[in-house]
């Protein structure tokens, strides 16, 4: 059989033209699943053992509801954590990169659209014991008094004006409330060290209410956290710093009427209001009641940092400094779209790989309230912070018209280029081909007709 160059051009130009169209529909298939691919993607292996790091994430302030943008029902959530080791110690926020190393797990899913700080503010309260106690010297002469007015001051150290907010709380056994509501909030460093010099001194026959003052105190953390939010749209660090050398004493003659002997009240708030609450015992353990004072810490008992020394104290001042300051904040919409949706708990985890074998990880839960439904927004976001969080649109009609509509030309023009492309450029020879076989058709017959 005889074979021309021009026929074998042709079979190699199909064999190209099929090798074409498979490039093209693998590509197609491989970006169709991309473009139409779910915001929310699986979760990879979680961290061994070995790669566990010795810290961990820990709450620093409920896992808060809040809305995207003002009239949406689109629900957004918001952790904030310190990075704590086994005992509660902080450790400095690392620097890193967000979109490489933090991940964001709703049960099994991750979740891809999240924001890491805000506008920031932050609040913090110093409740004080200045009962008859406090009055007791210490070696070296300083009382008690004098050492808890240092250690104050040292919670200012890096007080940034406009930004920190710090209301001095001295609490006794009379005038508990008047003195809570009554102590101002200060911005600026100068005025708050002022306000700590000028605490008035304990009165000998004074004693401790330890529960009622924490009560009252964490009621004013919220209200001024909640009146923040509703007038600057401002979602503050807060924070509680508890201080006693000694143990909950009232029903004494001299006392307020009503102060709590149990310290249940103050623990049920805490759970509701899930601001980070610090207690520090001061002075010799047998004078303290440590297990209530752990008891009222938030969101563990980790929080309750013993100083039996004047160096000690200031050490727990700072800490209670840094765990407000070094705080992470991510907010990130789950994978719900309306706060209807939101009728169970959500188990929230955070993952901060800073190396292949270092992964700092923690657990958080937010709790829908008991017969409220849907649940209440705690917060509003900035129409800026929204327009971030907002993931990509879902392709609509129109782009999935232009889109198939594509591939249809595309689909076109290969058919065009296999069925009508050879037989232009070689439509000379397929048709002397064609002559060639009709000719031996009638050669064939004639041959046949003879032999008969």
């Amino acid at each position: 059989m005889r074979f021309n160059r021009k026929y074998i051009g042709a079979a190699v130009l199909r064999s190209k033209i099929w090798l074409l169209i498979f490039c093209a529909f693998m590509i197609m298939a491989v970006s169709s699943c991309k473009y139409f691919s779910l915001d929310a993607a699986p979760s990879p292996e979680p961290a061994t053992r070995s790669q566990r790091s010795v810290y961990k994430f820990e709450p620093a302030d409920k896992v808060r509801l809040l809305q995207c943008v003002s009239g949406s029902e689109r629900p957004v959530f918001r952790i904030t954590a310190n990075i704590v080791d086994a005992r509660g110690t902080p450790f400095p926020i690392p620097v890193f990169n967000p979109r490489e190393q933090i991940q964001i797990f709703a049960g099994d899913v991750q979740i891809k659209n999240f924001l890491i700080g805000d506008t920031l503010q932050r609040y913090a309260i110093l409740l004080v014991d200045v009962s008859g106690s406090m009055l007791n010297p210490l070696a070296g002469g300083w009382t008690k008094f004098e050492v808890m007015r240092e250690a104050c001051a040292r919670f200012s150290d890096n007080f940034v004006d406009g930004i920190d907010h710090v209301a001095v709380m001295p609490f006794a056994s009379s005038n508990v409330s008047i003195g809570i509501n009554g102590a101002d909030f200060l911005s600026e460093r100068q005025r708050l060290l002022e306000q700590i010099r000028n605490i008035p001194a304990p009165q000998s026959n004074a004693n401790t209410a330890l529960f009622s003052a924490t009560h009252a105190a964490l009621i004013r953390l919220q209200q001024v956290k909640q009146q923040v939010m509703a007038q600057q749209n401002v979602d503050p660090q807060c924070l509680l710093v508890v201080m006693t050398d000694g143990q909950n004493d009232v029903g004494n003659p001299d006392d307020d009427p009503g102060l709590l002997d149990t310290s249940s009240p103050v623990e049920a708030l805490a759970d509701n209001v899930g601001i980070q609450i610090i207690t520090v015992g001061f002075g010799n353990a047998a004078n303290l009641d440590e297990p209530a004072l752990k008891r009222l810490c938030w969101p563990s008992e980790t929080k309750y940092q013993p100083a039996n020394n004047p160096t000690a104290l200031d050490s727990a001042f700072i800490r209670a400094r840094s765990l407000q300051v070094e705080r992470l904040r991510i907010t990130f919409l789950p994978q719900q779209t309306s706060r209807g949706e939101l009728t169970k708990p959500q188990q929230f985890k955070l993952q901060l790989r800073l190396a292949p074998e270092n992964v700092i990880e923690g657990a958080f839960l937010w709790t829908p309230p008991v017969h409220l439904s849907p649940p209440p927004w705690e917060g509003v976001l900035t129409a800026q912070e929204c327009s971030a969080l907002q993931p990509g649109e879902p392709p609509t009609l129109p782009w999935i018209v232009i889109y198939f509509l594509t591939l249809t030309i595309l689909g076109g023009t290969l058919a065009w280029l296999w069925f009508k492309l050879p037989k232009r450029l070689w439509a000379d020879e397929e048709d002397a081909h064609k002559l060639r076989q009709r000719a031996l058709a009638v050669v064939y017959g004639d041959n046949q007709a003879n032999k008969r």
